[in-house]
């Protein structure tokens, strides 16, 4: 279907494609928003996120922006959904075509198409600290496809021309692209001209670091209960038994059953990541045992 009219701020866009979506049950419910805005509507102009200070300005250029064409860099956009792809530079040798996707809170993910690649070039050979077979990661729209993951040490990448970081761990994905999201995209200044096919990205902070959390094991919800989909091999959490499909009963005393699926996706993951060391309990599926495992945080020396 199409829209005849939004408008956004001070500006009209008219004849806009649409698609309904029952946000009921799902993640999206959590965000208390009757809808979606995406590249379809946005290819027509310039989006620029100022993450520090909450604000999305849309213009027609990103010169009205006081940004120069030297400082950014190209984009390739998808003709079909306008989705925007930037090549960036691996370790300084070697580039890899990304999806900038706002819309998902990872910070890189690479996609095993990508780390082949890359590795067939000689590179990333002996840089994967840990392997795991299940879902890698839960979106917007659920868990990622089953499939091997890998725990990859990056030297360095470029984002754009402006933004250079060092030494941070990446997990591959199952699907065909990798892509950077928000938790990268809010450490600095975003912004995309699709209609100039143009990036520009500075960060805040030269000195920003990004640190991979884990306790050896990802969690994903199905049905409204927490499971186990992917555990790293070799991890603390391998060599104590825990396991694909296993059920998170209690992580420190909080009853993970008990929470909404909203507390599930804000709260949960920012509780976890705050510890230096978790107490986990643990179902196996078809058993009514409930087993208690201490783990301290991944080991990345």
């Amino acid at each position: 279907m199409n829209v005849d009219e939004i408008i956004i701020g001070t500006i009209s866009y008219k004849n806009i494609p649409a698609l309904v979506i029952d946000f009921k049950g799902s993640v999206l419910e959590c965000f208390n928003v009757d809808g979606l805005i995406g590249s379809n509507l946005l290819r027509l102009g310039a989006l620029q996120i100022d993450w520090a200070k909450q604000k999305v300005i849309l213009t027609n250029t990103y010169k009205r922006l006081k940004l120069k064409k030297a400082d950014g860099s190209n984009l390739l956009i998808n003709k079909v959904q306008s989705s925007p792809y930037l090549t960036v530079n691996i370790n300084s040798t070697i580039t890899d075509r990304l999806l900038i996707d706002t819309g998902s809170d990872d910070f890189y993910t690479f996609s095993k198409k990508g780390l082949e690649y890359v590795q067939s070039k000689g590179y990333l050979l002996n840089d994967v600290k840990y392997e795991s077979q299940g879902s890698g990661f839960i979106g917007l729209f659920g868990p990622d496809t089953v499939g091997s993951n890998k725990l990859v040490k990056m030297d360095s990448i470029t984002i754009g021309k402006m933004a250079h970081l060092h030494e941070f761990y990446t997990v591959t994905t199952n699907d065909d692209q990798s892509r950077i999201g928000s938790l990268l995209l809010k450490q600095g200044l975003t912004t995309i001209d699709f209609k100039k096919g143009l990036f520009f990205f500075s960060l805040y902070s030269d000195n920003f670091q990004y640190t991979y959390i884990s306790f050896g094991f990802v969690i994903i919800n199905a049905d409204n209960n927490l499971l186990v989909g992917s555990v790293w091999k070799n991890s603390e959490a391998y060599e104590k038994g825990i396991r694909v499909g296993d059920k998170i009963v209690d992580i420190d005393g909080l009853n993970v059953g008990k929470l909404t699926i909203c507390e599930l996706f804000f709260k949960f993951r920012e509780f976890v990541e705050s510890k230096e060391a978790i107490t986990v309990s643990i179902r196996k599926p078809g058993c009514d045992d409930v087993k208690k495992i201490e783990l301290t945080r991944l080991n990345l020396d």
